[in-house]
C-alpha cells in the first residue's frame, strides 16, 4: 500500500512540474537562450507594388530586428519591428511568391503568399 501511495505521489509531483514547465514563455533574442520559430498570421494588404508599405501580423518575431524576405530571396527594408507586428517596404525586384520572417536569433517562419502588383511605366 505504501508503495502505491508513493508512486501516486511521485506521479502527481511529476505532472505538476511538467505542467509548470510548459507554461514558461519561450522567447529570447539573447545568444544562448531559447529561440522560438516565428509565425506569420497575415500580410496586410495581400498585394502591393514595390515601394509600398505592408504590415506583417504574427507571433514570436522577437524584440530585436531580424529580416523579412520576399521572392526571389530579396530582403525588405524594415520600417518598424515589434514582437507581433512588422512594417516593411515591398522591395524593388520582389516577385509574387512566398514571404517569410527570419528572427534575430536565426529561426525562419512559415511562408505566406504575397502578390506583387506591377508598376506603371
Amino acid at each position: 500500500m505504501k508503495k502505491k501511495a508513493f508512486q501516486k505521489y511521485i506521479f502527481i509531483i511529476g505532472l505538476v512540474l511538467f505542467s509548470i514547465s510548459g507554461l514558461k514563455v519561450v522567447y529570447s533574442d539573447e545568444k544562448g537562450k531559447p529561440c522560438p520559430k516565428p509565425y506569420i498570421n497575415a500580410l496586410l494588404p495581400k498585394a502591393a507594388k514595390p515601394g509600398e508599405k505592408i504590415k506583417i501580423r504574427g507571433n514570436r518575431f522577437g524584440k530585436k530586428q531580424g529580416s523579412v524576405t520576399f521572392a526571389p530571396g530579396i530582403k525588405s527594408p524594415i520600417i518598424k519591428w515589434m514582437n507581433k507586428r512588422i512594417w516593411v517596404i515591398v522591395p524593388q525586384g520582389a516577385r509574387t511568391g512566398p514571404v517569410f520572417v527570419t528572427s534575430y536569433c536565426g529561426k525562419k517562419s512559415n511562408e505566406e503568399y504575397f502578390f506583387v502588383k506591377e508598376t506603371e511605366h
